[in-house]
């Protein structure tokens, strides 16, 4: 174990993660953290469930009028009118992927993870409190949820 998995430890490492891939592979601002919950506009959610030690599941959700910002700056499009839905969601699919796998290699360095295909969700509702890390990320297109529970019991 790379550290201490604390529920602080665990915060930052999802925030950092998020914020050196949202900013080098997206080239999307990230204002920091933020405790104000996001706004009441729709959101898309995304799922990666994970195998290994400890096997658990990551769920990111973004503001829905952001999709088609994040995609084009991915895919280097001048507009979201160039994108069709499929290409903007599968970009959130390989968001969703990148940030759940660098951060468990974070959290986890010494295990190995087995990944599944990331998948859209519906909106998860609110999280119970007990077995789920919680991170909010303010970047420039609204407020970023991360959402980390991994099963300790295992």
């Amino acid at each position: 174990m790379s550290e201490m998995l604390t529920v602080p430890a665990i915060e930052r490492i999802l925030r950092q993660t998020a914020q050196e891939v949202l900013e080098t592979m997206f080239f999307i601002g990230v204002e920091g953290a933020t405790s104000a919950a996001p706004g009441e506009s729709a959101r898309l959610w995304f799922q990666v469930r994970f195998q290994g030690s400890p096997p658990g599941t990551f769920q990111l959700g973004l503001p829905a009028m952001a999709s088609g910002d994040i995609a084009s700056a991915f895919l280097g499009v001048a507009s979201e009118d160039d994108l069709a839905d499929r290409e903007a969601e599968n970009v959130l699919l390989e968001l969703t992927n990148v940030i759940c796998g660098n951060a468990l290699s974070r959290l986890e360095s010494d295990s190995a993870f087995d990944l599944e295909a990331p998948v859209p969700i519906p909106d998860p509702g609110p999280i119970s409190p007990s077995g789920t890390t919680r991170c909010l990320v303010q970047t420039d297109l609204g407020t970023m949820e991360l959402r980390l529970a991994l099963d300790a019991s295992v």
